[in-house]
């Protein structure tokens, strides 16, 4: 038996990409299609699991579009009843009192709150056990020039 997880990492979804010029709103489009393309293959290959090892967000405060498409996406997999666990990154940390994941309802199965790996998360993959262990980014211990 295998087990199907897709792995996903660095999204920096609603990043604002200045330096991209009168492009920037071209490659906003193309982060956002990409994010959709990798939910439609999770989909298509009907995965055990999605792992967001990260930077979903380019900010903790992304704008309105960038949460929506995230909710519209892993929305599709809750109805196709693949789990979602993740971890927040540098960017989109929780230490902020007003980050997003704080502030919005988002449909993962299990968000990494701490910095450690004490509580793992338990998946069944079609009666194969998954153990995930997650840990949530801590910039201040990561020398990430978070202030």
């Amino acid at each position: 038996m295998s087990v199907r997880i897709l792995h996903l990492a660095d999204c920096h979804l609603g990043a604002p990409l200045g330096n991209f010029g009168s492009y920037a709103s071209r490659r906003q489009e193309d982060l956002e299609n990409a994010f959709g393309r990798a939910i439609a293959a999770a989909l298509e290959e009907e995965v055990h699991l999605v792992l967001i090892a990260g930077d979903l967000f380019d900010t903790h405060r992304p704008d309105t579009r960038a949460v929506d498409l995230v909710r519209r996406e892993l929305a599709r997999l809750r109805e196709a009843e693949i789990p979602v666990l993740a971890v927040p990154g540098t960017q989109d940390s929780l230490l902020r009192p007003d980050c997003v994941y704080r502030r919005e309802s988002l449909p993962f199965d299990r968000l990494f709150d701490a910095p450690t790996f004490a509580d793992p998360e338990r998946v069944d993959a079609d009666g194969a056990e998954v153990w995930v262990y997650g840990i949530a980014c801590d910039p201040r211990r990561q020398g990430a020039g978070w202030e």
